[in-house]
């Protein structure tokens, strides 16, 4: 137990705190138990086995770990106690970034000894190889199984060792999948957003309220009772000067009541953290989308296409799918949650086509997982 204690000590203290800004990578640890099966050569009993290894993920493909093991056994000829430990460093491919059921096979480098009573320590180099499968619990916990096979160096002796146990992944968050804000819409200058402007067409210089509508200043009226011309279909412009006397109710109208429309299309940069390998837009994104229905209820002559990218990382199919099932559930959200006509959206995946940044780099990858609205004007 004190080589034990001892190892964990060690690794642990390795391992710094992070706050991983990928959920394909970082620093990680995997306590386990399991059962080690030693060749019939070494005339020992079978033993149960306690393992700590501690590790650094680099993508959702590879990862490197440094363990340390103990377990207790019994010679089979003299019946003396055999203490033994072990310690490996390795090397993690998996074949797969499924976050159902990931397989992965695993080699490396070590030393095995056992400690026999009253004898000698027999110490050697050991080699180990294995396969194992891994499925992912959240974002950052995972439960992983694996076999390996031990072979001695010196005595050519091979052990099997069957292993479960946690992985956790430091840090874990969504941000292979987040994207940058680039703009808020405040459409008629007055510095209260759209989403919060009770009073969206107030002409520019007017003083205006924390609702953006007209401020209202007292006034005594003492001769004469005011009537207020009628604005029908309430755009702001009165029906003796209103040219569009139809206008939708919240629409952008010009001096004349008739709808604006906007000359070129105006590409927005949504912020959204889907969970990793998720299509569910998450409560964080809903603001961002509650911006893009206010705009688009007051364009009421434009579209949108809501255009899902990701980086290069893994399988260029799997990619173009997820970035696509992304893209629709904004543009569901769109139509369902905020109202705007299915009509008048419309959603694409690209995948890994259209990358605006180098996949070569972490942060090249962070800018090309985006998720961009295209509004434009469908007719003039």
């Amino acid at each position: 137990m004190k080589k034990l204690l001892t190892g964990l000590t060690l690794l642990a203290a390795a391992i710094p705190t992070v706050n991983a800004e990928e959920v394909d990578s970082g620093f990680y640890i995997f306590p386990s138990i399991g059962y080690f099966f030693l060749d019939s050569d070494r005339d020992a009993d079978d033993a149960p086995a306690v393992t700590f290894a501690a590790g650094y993920q680099f993508n959702n493909r590879f990862a490197t770990e440094a363990a340390y093991g103990i377990f207790s056994s019994e010679s089979e000829i003299t019946g003396k106690d055999i203490d033994g430990s072990y310690y490996h460093i390795d090397g993690l491919y998996h074949l797969s970034d499924s976050n159902t059921l990931t397989p992965f096979i695993v080699a490396g480098i070590g030393n095995m000894d056992l400690d026999t009573e009253g004898s000698e320590n027999d110490d050697e180099t050991s080699y180990n190889a294995g396969l194992g499968v891994k499925h992912d619990l959240t974002n950052q916990l995972s439960i992983r199984t694996e076999a390996r096979m031990f072979y001695g160096n010196d005595s050519n002796n091979k052990d099997t060792l069957l292993n479960v146990g946690l992985v956790y992944l430091f840090g874990g968050s969504s941000s292979s999948n987040t994207t940058e804000v680039t703009s808020k819409y405040d459409s008629d200058g007055d510095g209260v957003m759209d989403s919060d402007d009770q009073c969206p067409n107030t002409a520019k210089g007017t003083d205006i309220d924390s609702q953006g509508c007209a401020a209202v200043t007292e006034a005594v009226v003492t001769t004469a009772v005011v009537i207020a011309p009628t604005d029908s279909d309430a755009d702001g412009i009165v029906d003796s000067a209103d040219k569009c006397p139809e206008t939708p109710a919240e629409a952008k109208v010009d001096e004349n009541g008739c709808q604006l429309t906007i000359a070129e299309p105006v590409s927005q940069t949504l912020h959204v953290q889907f969970a990793n390998n998720s299509a569910e837009v998450p409560e964080s994104a809903k603001d961002e989308i509650k911006e893009l229905s206010v705009f688009m209820t007051s364009y009421p002559s434009t579209k949108v296409t809501i255009e899902g990218h990701s980086d290069s990382s893994g399988n260029a199919n799997y990619n173009q799918d997820l970035s696509e099932r992304r893209a629709k559930a904004i543009a569901k959200s769109l139509v369902e949650e905020f109202g705007i006509e299915d009509t008048r959206v419309d959603a694409k995946g690209y995948g890994e086509e259209n990358p605006i940044a180098d996949n070569n780099t972490a942060e090249g990858r962070k800018e090309n997982r985006r998720v961009v609205a295209v509004i434009e004007t469908a007719t003039k």
